[in-house]
């Protein structure tokens, strides 16, 4: 996330211009722009509330325009650092899932989720249950996060089509696995692509929708879809 922010602080005004390369050719090209380019302003957003969160440190984050000057990186690394918070929030959403799917807040449940996100989201200090269940989702029901991964997914595509890159080595400038930033960091858990790793695009499909299946079920006072 922490990547991901400062890049798009560096990036965002040479968006247009990067994205159009990525849909070049496509017949719907201004539309796949502009609402992937509106699902990244999203998604910064949304990083920016968990840096402003009191819960989460902000250490590392870019404070201003000529301070992300600075930071290591570019376009590819910001199409990388996306694939990792769709990952991450992915399987965060999906422990939620398999912890709390019957509705109940039973106390070894709660205490197995705080361990998981401890160990693969944020381990500097504890965070309210709310946030347990809840950060993975702030991502992934994002307005128009579906156009950001399958923007990636066509970027990661077209450059290994093109022979420019291997898929299995991570983007260049990509984090590196401290678990001291919020959902892109940490140990990986099991079964999941390492966070450095660029997934292979053929396992990677654009989300049909960012709103995890299933019944909705309620944890912490919160209504989970």
């Amino acid at each position: 996330i922490k990547t991901f922010y400062c890049l798009m602080i560096k990036l965002e005004s040479t968006l247009g211009e990067e994205l159009e390369k990525v849909h070049a050719g496509s017949e719907h090209m201004v539309y796949q722009v502009a609402n992937a380019k509106d699902g990244l302003i999203k998604m910064k957003e949304t990083a920016k509330s968990i840096k402003d969160d009191k819960q989460f440190t902000s250490d590392g984050f870019v404070t201003s325009g000529e301070e992300a000057k600075k930071v290591d990186g570019d376009f590819d690394t910001l199409m990388g650092s996306v694939i990792q918070i769709y990952h991450k929030c992915k399987a965060l959403n999906e422990e939620v899932k398999r912890l709390f799917s019957g509705g109940e807040e039973r106390k070894e449940n709660i205490e197995e989720m705080k361990k998981y996100f401890k160990k693969n989201v944020y381990d500097k200090g504890d965070v309210e249950n709310k946030a347990l269940v809840n950060m993975g989702r702030m991502f992934m029901e994002g307005e128009n996060f579906d156009s950001v991964v399958g923007t990636a997914t066509e970027y990661y595509t077209k450059k290994t089509e093109a022979g420019n890159r291997n898929p299995d080595v991570a983007p260049s400038g990509s984090p590196g696995s401290s678990g001291s930033e919020p959902a892109a960091s940490g140990s990986q858990p099991a079964g999941q692509q390492q966070p450095g790793a660029e997934p292979s695009t053929g396992n990677l499909q654009k989300p049909e929708s960012a709103k995890p299946t299933g019944s909705s079920f309620t944890f912490g006072g919160l209504t989970v879809a």
